[in-house]
């Protein structure tokens, strides 16, 4: 539901790209493609990501988008998609 309120060009650039999380309230992109990652983390995407997730559960959310190297580097990274619905989510203030 959130991607669909992406712009097209990000929308299909994330289709390729791994939702992790990090420390306290970060999203954390990872990339296996050197030009997804440099696409992603362009201030103006990840402005409009931001302003989605704020949208969708008004709350801000730090974004962060890595380039992984390997499988094994991405591997260092949890997929939250996953993890959704195994894991009880809690939302802090």
């Amino acid at each position: 539901q959130i991607m669909m309120k992406m712009s097209p060009s990000l929308r299909v650039t994330l289709q390729a790209v791994k939702p992790s999380v990090g420390s306290g309230n970060e999203l954390i992109l990872v990339c296996t493609d050197p030009f997804d990652r440099e696409f992603v983390a362009e201030e103006e995407r990840i402005a409009e990501i931001k302003k989605v997730i704020r949208a969708q559960i008004q709350k801000d959310v730090e974004v962060q988008a890595v380039l992984a190297k390997t499988h094994k580097e991405a591997a260092v990274y949890p997929d939250i998609t996953k993890l959704m619905g195994k894991v009880p989510v809690e939302y802090v203030d």
